[in-house]
């Protein structure tokens, strides 16, 4: 299938090996992920992207990912490569008949199945479960694989991944009556309209061979697009960290159904943990929290995530002339709290700062253009659009403090990582796994996440105080190396169970 170097054993021996099998010179490694490059470039599919070919140096790498594409049934299979990785892209159209099926998906389950009989991997790297099912590991287990995960969010205590509630509200732990009711009030798949409109496309597909899928959604986009120009309600509102914007009477739900679909999906979780050999995670905030949920403490181990640290060496910043440099590159979301950091920069001298801003804003237009909206009269603030791969390194040329405001608590930021490799101190968001990553007054600053006026005393530390920067900077530490890092899981994948 990919013409690359195939394990010792045969397809045959792998496919009823015993446990704690030796393995050889070469492994077969598949890569589960929930979305995945080029239609999505987040922090995981970046990281997945980067692990995939260090590993495919030395063994068989697949990606299997979910997309959406709505004129094919849920569960069809289809094939691709990706950066010369071979990718089989599962279809899920998010047409669930229940919220069950967010994480125990039959039709998903079945369509891994055909993954393990096509790649029959020795080991099953989970990077996110998402659009899949909780029943894959059991799956893989069940063929002999090793099993191992690595969590890069909150996804399996918090059906949103983020513990950030429908209201708005930062989570601190899962809790019975506030779960419940945000899970009410969330939708988790597509709405009785778009489900029709599904089965149309696919019976026109199965019938014509025409796909329809790319006018649909420049239908949506068009008539999203004359929706916010009849009305601007909606984007006025503050974004997620003021609950009070928020409409607090929710519609009448069944709480009684959703309760018990709380507890089905937590119950659920010690059993995902025993699927597993492993699970990996960056953030020991997170750690503790899936533990104190019920995930097997002894499966789960703290590991620092590594990353191609060479596009990164040899840095050396345009001269500021004379302003502080502040730098956003992520996407333009409420979560990610830019709004906040906006907000308290235009309280600094404006002959003395600029931010630049880089990051997709299709994703949530409204929140794009509400930033848009309050930098309308700051010349010192400079929009600048989503970046390319090749372009990241480059845009940290022109950035002296790298910001993370994000509201909600990060396990481990691709863009934390970056400035590190860049050796560009950050100033951080005081929670998670960004307080893990920047040491505080050390080699990076932290705020109170949401908090304007926090926000404020630390970026005016950085102008009152003339040194501050270039010491934050000099403690950087650095980034394990995606080989490092690669080695190490690797040592994991080929250990007994």
């Amino acid at each position: 299938m990919t013409g690359t170097k195939r394990a010792i054993s045969t397809s045959h021996e792998s496919s009823r090996r015993p446990r704690g099998f030796a393995y050889g010179i070469h492994v077969r490694v598949l890569l589960p992920v929930h979305m995945y490059l080029p239609e999505h470039r987040a922090g995981i599919e970046t990281y997945t992207d980067q692990l995939a070919r260090e590993l495919a140096k030395t063994d068989d790498v697949t990606v299997t990912t979910t997309r959406k594409i709505i004129s094919l049934e849920t569960g069809t299979i289809r094939r691709s490569t990706v950066n010369r990785i071979p990718v089989l892209e599962v279809v899920n159209n998010l047409s669930f008949d229940r919220f069950e099926d967010t994480w125990k998906n039959p039709v998903m389950e079945s369509a891994f199945e055909r993954v393990l009989d096509e790649v029959r991997p020795d080991v099953v790297h989970f990077q996110h479960l998402m659009y899949w099912s909780w029943g894959l590991p059991a799956l893989a287990r069940s063929r002999g694989a090793r099993t191992l995960a690595t969590l890069h969010d909150y996804w399996t205590i918090c059906p949103r991944s983020q513990m950030i509630d429908w209201r708005g509200r930062l989570c601190e732990a899962p809790e019975e009556s506030r779960c419940i009711e945000c899970m009410a009030n969330t939708p988790f798949g597509q709405p009785p309209a778009a489900r029709k409109w599904i089965r149309r496309l696919t019976a026109v597909r199965r019938a014509t061979g025409v796909a329809l899928d790319e006018p649909m959604r420049w239908m949506q986009r068009h008539r999203a697009r004359l929706a916010r120009g009849r009305t601007r309600i909606e984007s006025e509102r503050e974004p997620v960290d003021d609950p009070s914007s928020v409409n607090e009477h929710a519609p009448a739900v069944d709480l009684g159904r959703w309760r018990e679909a709380f507890h089905a999906r937590r119950d659920a979780l010690s059993l995902l943990g025993n699927d597993l050999d492993l699970a990996i995670t960056p953030s020991k905030t997170l750690r503790d929290s899936v533990v104190a949920e019920g995930f097997p403490a002894d499966r789960i181990r703290v590991i620092a995530q590594g990353l191609d640290s060479e596009p990164f060496s040899g840095i050396e910043r345009n001269p500021s002339r004379g302003k502080l440099r502040l730098g956003f590159l992520g996407t333009l979301a409420p979560h990610k709290g830019v709004h906040v950091l906006l907000e308290a920069f235009q309280r600094l001298p404006a002959d003395a700062v600029e931010l630049r801003i880089w990051g997709p804003s299709n994703q949530h237009r409204e929140y794009a253009e509400r930033l848009h909206r309050m930098a309308q009269d700051s010349k010192n603030v400079h929009f600048l659009g989503a970046l390319t791969k090749p372009e990241v390194p480059v845009a940290y040329k022109d950035v002296d403090v790298s910001c993370v405001p994000s509201l909600w608590n990060e396990c481990c930021p691709l863009t934390i990582q970056e400035s590190m490799m860049a050796g560009v101190p950050c100033v951080v968001s005081g929670r998670g796994g960004m307080a893990e990553l920047i040491r505080d007054d050390i080699d990076g600053l932290h705020a109170i996440p949401g908090n304007v006026e926090d926000w404020e005393r630390v970026l005016r530390r950085l102008l009152d105080e003339p040194d501050l920067v270039r010491r934050l900077g000099a403690a950087i530490r650095p980034v394990p190396t995606l080989a490092q890092h690669a080695r190490e899981l690797r040592g994991l994948y080929t250990r007994h169970a």
